[in-house]
């Protein structure tokens, strides 16, 4: 029986093994070694100039300033946070105690004889 595929996955083979030797022959990984030196060479420079630019200042200038803000905003809510806390608790304390005297006031009449009209 013929296997009308098996032609295809030869080649593939054969081309995947050309092109495996290839790139990793001597030639093409020293041309590859030296081009990745040379960009990070140039990205090396390049980052140096930036750096020094005044549009580097500014961007960091401004991103300083976001964090200021963010902090500031942060910190005004955690603070509204806290006061709406303590609000909260005096609340439930004042309501304890009004429902404590309550339930005194209401011992205290049941402890009470009846009184004679």
């Amino acid at each position: 029986m013929y296997n009308v595929l098996q032609p295809v996955v030869d080649l593939t083979k054969a081309n995947i093994e050309t092109l495996s030797r290839f790139a990793t022959s001597r030639e093409v990984t020293d041309l590859v070694k030296e081009s990745a030196i040379k960009q990070l060479e140039f990205v090396q420079d390049n980052m140096a100039k930036i750096g020094g630019s005044d549009a580097f200042a500014n961007c960091l200038r401004t991103t300083i300033d976001n964090y200021v803000h963010f902090t500031n905003e942060y910190t005004k809510n955690l603070y509204g946070i806290v006061v709406q806390g303590q609000e909260f608790v005096t609340r439930q304390v004042e309501e304890g105690n009004r429902r404590f005297a309550e339930v005194a006031d209401i011992s205290g009449r049941a402890a009470q004889p009846p009184m004679n009209r």
